[in-house]
């Protein structure tokens, strides 16, 4: 009797020996999210069909994978006590092409007691976005018209 993991290369290999050239290309692409049987079975079908460049390309990206770049580090301009003007801050920001985010804010929505020893939802921006980043923020919010003035 075969084994789950034998079944499971022979059921492999029947569905990716049924699949064109760029089915295999796009499930190569995402190769990460593969079981290692499924790895090593698509490895088998992209060789048995020639198509190595999609192997070297892999291997460049696990590369990548493996040694992945240091996030720039972002820096807290602003603290708020309340999430719903942390949100509306970071809707400006990012309405400016501003990378930013909010950290804490999902603690303080499960539970709204703690934003005081969180020190508040806090907005993060690149450091060297900072500067006009609190600009916008310091900007008085335009009132709307009034509609009983013409």
């Amino acid at each position: 009797m075969a084994s789950d993991s034998e079944r499971e290369r022979h059921r492999l290999m029947d569905v990716y020996s049924r699949m064109v050239d760029g089915e295999i290309e796009a499930i190569a692409e995402d190769e990460a999210s593969l079981t290692g049987v499924a790895r090593q079975v698509l490895h088998d079908e992209i060789a048995r069909r020639g198509l190595h460049h999609l192997l070297s390309e892999q291997d460049k990206s696990q590369d990548e994978a493996a040694e992945p770049e240091p996030a720039e580090p972002m820096v807290t301009i602003r603290s708020f006590g309340d999430v719903m003007q942390a949100w509306l801050a970071k809707s400006n920001l990012e309405s400016a092409a501003i990378e930013c985010r909010l950290v804490d804010d999902n603690m303080v929505r499960l539970h709204w007691g703690i934003v005081n020893v969180l020190g508040g939802v806090k907005l993060q921006v690149k450091r060297e976005d900072a500067e006009v980043a609190l600009e916008l923020l310091e900007q008085p919010v335009p009132e709307l018209p009034d509609e009983d003035n013409p």
